[in-house]
């Protein structure tokens, strides 16, 4: 038991310095932390895991002991290195509360069930990313996690959706709303398409239109898919589809005009 609690309250790591990066970009530059979090890291290296773990569970972003969501990463790998296991499951269940409403907002367009199992993809593809050791994948999620795990739930989005089959597993756009964490609005949806006596015409409206317009439409004004991007490792609508950007914004036009048609026949 002595031994339990020396080895739990020992300090994470003897370096003053946070251990650096080994990813590289496509121009061949190593990935590298922000100053914010470089600092973060370094401040809560001196901490045994009960202090730690204590500061991670501060929930105000303004507090100067608030540790970012790449600084957690960092934390929850040292923890998996050195096989604290008390403290990797303290630390990820911290970072898995705060993403947990922002992972499940952007599955509301989807059935129970199905939003159920997105969340749980989302989270074991979060896990083996963070837990791979073996290389250095998991570096970019220290550098830019909010955007690391958007590229996991876009991937997961296009999955669910190819699995519905009826308009019966979208619920109204009304009904649908954005969570409380995480950076950034769920939906891009234009002004024109959003007002209130609009939105039920918009469910019915969908139903009229048919794929792959449809399938694009959704992907990019429900789930918030870029058309494009200058980083080849994101999933975009255009390589889901394997066609160019121009091409996407064609069908998404096509798809618009068909709204535009069936809510003027229904204001006839």
């Amino acid at each position: 038991m002595a031994d339990k609690i020396s080895r739990s309250s020992r300090q994470v790591e003897l370096s003053d310095n946070p251990k650096p990066l080994t990813r590289r970009n496509r121009k061949g530059e190593f990935y590298t932390r922000t100053k914010e979090v470089e600092a973060e890291i370094k401040d809560a290296l001196i901490l045994d895991w009960p202090t730690l773990i204590t500061r991670a569970r501060i929930s105000d972003k303004s507090s100067p002991k608030y540790l970012q969501e790449e600084s957690l990463v960092y934390f929850i790998q040292k923890a998996l290195t050195l096989k604290e296991e008390d403290a990797f499951r303290n630390l990820f269940q911290i970072l898995h509360n705060r993403c947990a409403g922002y992972i499940r907002s952007h599955f509301r367009s989807f059935s129970l069930d199905k939003q159920e199992d997105a969340f749980q993809n989302v989270i074991e593809h979060l896990v083996d990313k963070i837990m791979n050791l073996k290389n250095d994948s998991s570096d970019f999620f220290q550098v830019r996690f909010w955007f690391g795990l958007k590229r996991i739930m876009i991937t997961e989005y296009g999955n669910q959706l190819e699995e519905i089959e009826d308009d019966e597993k979208l619920v109204s756009i009304d009904e649908q709303i954005t969570g409380t964490e995480g950076p950034g609005p769920m939906l891009e949806i234009p002004s024109h398409l959003i007002s209130p006596e609009e939105l039920t015409m918009l469910k019915a409206g969908l139903s009229s239109i048919r794929d792959p317009y449809r399938k694009v439409f959704i992907l990019r004004y429900y789930g918030g898919w870029p058309i494009k991007s200058n980083d080849p490792a994101e999933v975009t609508i255009s390589s889901r589809f394997g066609v160019t950007p121009r091409t996407i914004q064609n069908w998404l036009d096509v798809a618009e005009n068909s709204l535009t048609k069936y809510r003027k026949e229904m204001k006839k």
